[in-house]
């Protein structure tokens, strides 16, 4: 039992070391992938190549992409993971954490994301992910984009926060979602327009224009 607790831990820190070491970039495509098992990989992500069916194409995809900088700096937060056990020498771990691109990148974007990662106990005890499957909400990407162009709603939302923060800094008491639909009325937003953009109700909106302007 309690080698299968052991199994289940490392297994989580080796998924939460790869993602921090992916979006970081705290590692080489090449050391990332040395915790890949070799002889049985697959990858399947959200972008139109991420279809990838081996080792070999998983490790030229995304050194290419890498090499490229495709993709900016993520930072990482509000993280879970959870090892399932599948078998005595193979367990499956539940990912979800926030990833967020700030805009000194040149990028904004801010999306949850969720992944699953299978992780094989080799000969030896040595730890190797077999299989890799993201579920980026990013907004869908088009033809050959490697980094979306668009914005989903959580991004947006994100967007939305930098702005009230430059905006309203000589307004420190008002709430994050009072900021943000002052910032809207200030771009010429209906009442309407504010509660579909904030997906929240219409009297949650008068409710915070009473609270701001009072």
């Amino acid at each position: 039992m309690m080698q299968q607790e052991d199994f289940l831990r490392q297994a989580e820190a080796m998924a939460k070391d790869f993602v921090w070491d992916f979006y970081q970039k705290r590692k080489s495509i090449w050391q990332i992938m040395e915790q890949m098992d070799e002889k049985c990989f697959s990858w399947i992500g959200v972008g139109p190549g991420e279809y990838l069916r081996s080792y070999d194409e998983a490790l030229h995809y995304f050194a290419e992409q890498r090499y490229a900088g495709a993709v900016p700096l993520i930072e990482i937060s509000e993280e879970h993971y959870d090892a399932q056990l599948v078998t005595n020498q193979v367990c499956i771990v539940l990912c979800e954490y926030l990833l967020t691109v700030r805009p000194e990148t040149g990028n904004v974007m801010q999306e949850r994301q969720r992944s699953t990662i299978t992780i094989r106990r080799a000969h030896g005890g040595k730890l190797l992910a077999c299989q890799v499957h993201t579920s980026n909400p990013w907004y869908p990407m088009k033809g050959d984009e490697r980094w979306p162009e668009q914005f989903g709603r959580q991004t947006y939302t994100y967007f939305l926060e930098l702005l009230s923060e430059l905006e309203l800094k000589e307004m420190p008491h008002l709430s994050s979602q009072q900021r943000k639909v002052l910032v809207l009325m200030m771009h010429g937003k209906t009442y309407q327009e504010i509660a579909a953009s904030l997906n929240i109700t219409y009297r949650t909106v008068q409710y915070h224009v009473r609270m701001i302007f009072n």
